[in-house]
C-alpha cells in the first residue's frame, strides 16, 4: 500500500482522454471522413484545470454516414479497433500509414493482455474470430450451436486468459444469463485452434478469478459478473469496486453504491461510503500503488414518474484514497430526456485514463 508519510498534500496525478472519432480537419473524398486519434492531458493544479492538446493521428477513410458502435486501443497503445454498423477496422496507432484490417460487418472485440490478438464475434454468422494485429491474420473460430429460431440475436459472452493464447466463449442465452452453469462454455488456444469443454472449477474460474474478471479483457452482458463493476490497474494490482450496480437507471438510488479498493493480496479498503448524492458512480481507473481512484459520478433529478430526468450532472472525479479528498476534472450537464435511454454499461467512459507517459492505456 501506498505511504501515507510521503507527501502531506499530494497533487492528483494528470488525467488523459483518448476518443476515436471524425476528424474534420483532414480533408476527404465526398462522402468519406477521415476517422483519427484525439488526445489531450489534463492537469490539475491549485484548483484549476489546464488542457494539453496532443496532435490528432489520421488513422482511416470510412462512410461519412457510418454509425459508430465500439472502440478500444491496446492495451500497449500501439493499435485500435473501433467497430461501426457497416464495418470493423483493426490497425495500427505507431504507423497510421500503414492500411487497416477491415471486415465487412460489425464485430465486437477485446484485445489480448500482451496487445497481440483481437478476439470476438460478429459478421453475419455472428462467428468467433481471432484478429493477429500484426500479421493482420484474420482466423475462424467457431459459430453459434443454438438455432437461430430459439434466440433473436445471438451472441456470446467472452474474454482472455492472462497468457494471451488463449480465450474462453459461451453463448449468451437465456438459460446462461440465468444460471451459466446451464450453457456450454469453451476454452480455445487462439494459435493452434485446439478446444476444450471448461466443467466444474475451470467453468468456474472464469466467472471467479482475479485476472480473468478484468473488464478490459471479457465482454457479455451487463450484470455478467454480479451486481459490481470493476476497473484494474495495469499489472491488475489493485482494482476499484463499485456495488452493488443497478442495470437499469429507473431502479437506481442516491447514495446506494459504495466504492472499494481491493489489493490483489486480499487487502481491501472503502473509498466512498454509502449515503452520497449521487445515483450513479462508475470505475473508470486506479494508479498501481492504489493511491488515487477515478470515478464517473452523476446526479440527476426525475420528473414526477421517473420516467424522464428533469437535469443530469456528472463529474470526472479523481479520489485520493488515504484522505478522501476530491478533485474534479471533468463537468457536464443534461437537459430533459428518458431514462431508460441512459446508458446502462459500467464501462461506458473507456477511453479516459491516469496518464501513465508512454502507453494511451
Amino acid at each position: 500500500m501506498h505511504d501515507a508519510n510521503k507527501q502531506d498534500n499530494p497533487s492528483p496525478p494528470p488525467v488523459v482522454w483518448a476518443f476515436l472519432g471524425d476528424d474534420l480537419d483532414q480533408s476527404a473524398p465526398k462522402g468519406r471522413v477521415w476517422i483519427s486519434l484525439h488526445r489531450a492531458i489534463l492537469r490539475y493544479h491549485k484548483g484549476k484545470i489546464f488542457e494539453e492538446r496532443l496532435k490528432s493521428i489520421p488513422l482511416f477513410l470510412t462512410r461519412s454516414d457510418h454509425q459508430p458502435r465500439d472502440a478500444a486501443l491496446s492495451p500497449n497503445g500501439s493499435f485500435y479497433y473501433y467497430a461501426a454498423l457497416h464495418a470493423t477496422y483493426c490497425g495500427r496507432i505507431d504507423d497510421p500509414s500503414s492500411e487497416p484490417i477491415v471486415l465487412n460487418s460489425l464485430y465486437r472485440l477485446r484485445f489480448s493482455p500482451n496487445s497481440r490478438f483481437l478476439c470476438g464475434y460478429g459478421g453475419v454468422e455472428d462467428e468467433m474470430v481471432v484478429v493477429e494485429c500484426a500479421t493482420r491474420r484474420v482466423r475462424h473460430l467457431a459459430t453459434p450451436e443454438y438455432s437461430s429460431d430459439t434466440e433473436d440475436s445471438p451472441s456470446y459472452r467472452f474474454g482472455w486468459y492472462p497468457d494471451s493464447r488463449h480465450i474462453w466463449y459461451q453463448e449468451d442465452t437465456l438459460e446462461v444469463r440465468r444460471d451459466y452453469h446451464q450453457g456450454r462454455a469453451y476454452k480455445q488456444d487462439v494459435v493452434s485452434g485446439r478446444r476444450w469443454v471448461l466443467r466444474g472449477r475451470q467453468l468456474e474460474k472464469v466467472y471467479k478469478d482475479w485476472a480473468i474478471l478484468d473488464p478490459r479483457y471479457r465482454r457479455g452482458p451487463v450484470g455478467m459478473d454480479g451486481d459490481r463493476a470493476f476497473f484494474y490497474s495495469p499489472c491488475q494490482r489493485v482494482r476499484v469496486l463499485v456495488e452493488p450496480f443497478a442495470v437499469d437507471y429507473i431502479n437506481r438510488r442516491a447514495g446506494r453504491q459504495q466504492v472499494s479498493i481491493e489489493w490483489r493480496n486480499g487487502n481491501s479498503r472503502v473509498v466512498i461510503e454509502r449515503g452520497h448524492r449521487w445515483h450513479s458512480v462508475l470505475p473508470v481507473d486506479v494508479t498501481e500503488d492504489g493511491h488515487w481512484v477515478l470515478l464517473s459520478v452523476e446526479e440527476w433529478e426525475a420528473g414526477e414518474e421517473r420516467v424522464y430526468w428533469k437535469a443530469s450532472y456528472r463529474e470526472l472525479l479523481a479520489v485520493d484514497v488515504l484522505t478522501g479528498k476530491r478533485y474534479s476534472y471533468v463537468q457536464s450537464s443534461e437537459g430533459v430526456g428518458p431514462i431508460d435511454r441512459r446508458m446502462a454499461n459500467p464501462y461506458e467512459i473507456p477511453f479516459y485514463s491516469f496518464w501513465r507517459g508512454g502507453a494511451n492505456r
